[in-house]
């Protein structure tokens, strides 16, 4: 118990040094291994939720396998989905082409800064 409350009194500190607010109620705790911590206790004292992988962080899909095909299928549709909202009847070509490559080069960047690509995703893409 005491654990959890010194978890409790750091992230406190935290706040305070920083000036920053964590949102309990937006968090969840993830087990990693089999003894991290027991029971519901841990999340009921912190007011968040109990997850578990595979779980989505900033848009990245944590505790998959990066190797299988699987795990990349929203990439493609992301980018899709990028492409379709635009309203682009106010740039001219070349604006638009610069704005494309920006914006599709970024996810695809922010993708494969963490994880190695499918083959088959990258032949696709």
């Amino acid at each position: 118990m005491d654990y959890l409350r010194n978890s409790i009194r750091i992230l406190r500190c935290f706040e305070l040094a920083s000036g920053l607010k964590i949102n309990f109620h937006k968090s969840c705790m993830v087990r990693v291994g089999k003894n991290t911590f027991s029971g519901e206790g841990w999340p009921a004292a912190f007011k968040c939720k109990l997850g578990s992988f595979p779980l989505n962080y900033l848009g990245l899909y944590l505790g998959g396998r990066p190797s299988s095909k699987d795990f990349w299928k929203d990439l493609p549709t992301r980018l899709e989905s990028r492409l379709a909202h635009w309203k682009m009847k106010f740039l001219n070509k070349g604006g638009r082409l610069v704005l494309i490559i920006a914006v599709l080069s970024s996810i695809l960047t922010y993708y494969l800064s963490i994880f190695k690509i499918h083959v088959g995703v990258a032949l696709s893409i």
